[in-house]
């Protein structure tokens, strides 16, 4: 199957600058192999990061306590 694909992104083509056809195709088919990737796990993808949120705040509160605490004994 042949697919002609245009693009204007800078990433993409700064990438594909200096590769050969051969790994231009290589390049461009790794590139929809992961946004395949990314799609079917969109869902799962988007719970985890739901979920990061939260965790990422109990550990800058942890983090605060223990910094305290640090503080407050190497005063003492």
């Amino acid at each position: 199957m042949q697919i002609t694909l245009e693009t204007e992104n800078p990433i993409i083509l700064k990438e594909l600058e200096g590769l050969s056809d051969e790994n231009k195709e290589e390049y461009l088919r790794t590139i929809m192999d992961i946004g395949s990737s990314i799609l079917d796990n969109s869902t799962e993808i988007v719970a985890d990061c739901k979920l990061m949120g939260p965790l990422k705040e109990l550990f800058k509160q942890s983090e605060e306590k223990i910094n305290g605490n640090i503080d407050d004994n190497w005063d003492h």
